[in-house]
């Protein structure tokens, strides 16, 4: 029998009418009934808003926040300040969930007398799944052996957790960042359980993650995004507390992320002054940490 504590579920929206109705139907009819989802507004210039407050008219498990565009962290802070579970999970407002996800991420945490409860999930072009591919983890680590985990495989969202509130309190999403903002809320939240418990296989991909043209994971490079670097060093300086493992992933991590930025540049960094030359002369400088860094497999170098 799962217990019977409350799960808030907190939503940022901003323009996603077209998607919204889809991820709150999954969110409300979730089998485990014991959940407030909490719907912030961030400024939609679209309908969010009022689909936001037609749901909450229905359903008293909703919340709604109107507020002035501020940008995923703010949105997600907000939320966080009027949430009353136990438990915390955070979703995007274009992807949805299995019914059952609440359930088998709190079962999990019970059963294991863990702190964060984290399951797998699939990518969604257009109605074409994508099914879970990526490493297989079944077992229950500590809170820093995870971010190690998080990193050494890349696991950057935090959609796919369901979180105790205590490892949360005192911690908020970095609302100066657009970009790489959920692995800072994780390597400043996950250090601090006790115990980590993973169920991420094909059969247990209960997030549905959406990919869309200018969503995060698909969207051009913009003069905000060069934040992520600034995330990167920051990183850096507390994975060193984790000896040379610690410091080769942050270095992979750092490489990887001028990757990343350089393919929303589409390759051509002439094209973003200055930050197509900077990421050049940063990679660089790099060189020696790739090809001497045992993290990074020849691929990725």
């Amino acid at each position: 029998m799962l217990a019977v504590e409350k799960v808030s579920i907190i939503l940022p929206v901003y323009n996603v009418e077209a998607y919204l109705s889809r991820a709150i139907e999954s969110l409300i009819k979730q089998t485990y009934q014991n959940i407030e989802v909490i719907l912030v507004d961030d400024g939609s210039k679209d309908q969010s808003g009022k689909i936001c407050d037609s749901y909450a008219e229905k359903d008293t498990r909703i919340k709604v926040i109107h507020k002035d565009n501020g940008g995923v962290s703010s949105a997600r802070n907000a939320g966080l300040a009027i949430a009353t579970g136990e438990y915390i999970s955070f979703f995007d407002p274009d992807d949805f969930v299995t019914e059952d996800i609440i359930e088998f991420l709190l079962d999990n945490l019970k059963k294991n007398n863990a702190d964060v409860s984290i399951c797998a999930w699939d990518d969604y072009y257009g109605n074409r799944c994508q099914p879970y591919s990526h490493a297989e983890i079944k077992d229950v680590y500590t809170g820093k052996d995870a971010i190690l985990i998080q990193f050494k495989h890349g696991f950057y969202s935090v959609c796919n957790m369901l979180f105790s509130r205590h490892i949360i309190d005192g911690v908020k999403f970095h609302a100066g960042y657009v970009n790489g903002e959920d692995r800072l809320f994780a390597v400043e939240t996950l250090p601090k359980a006790e115990r980590v418990v993973y169920d991420m296989c094909q059969k247990s991909a209960k997030y549905h993650y959406a990919h869309r043209e200018n969503s995060a994971g698909t969207k051009k490079f913009t003069d905000d995004d060069y934040s992520l670097l600034k995330i990167c060093d920051i990183i850096f300086d507390k994975f060193k507390m984790y000896g040379a493992e610690g410091e080769n992933l942050a270095n992979r991590h750092m490489a990887l992320s001028m990757v990343q930025l350089i393919k929303m540049m589409d390759g051509d960094i002439d094209q973003y002054p200055p930050y197509g030359e900077n990421l050049l002369r940063i990679m660089r400088k790099y060189i020696f940490r790739v090809v001497f860094n045992n993290s990074m497999r020849w691929p990725e170098k």
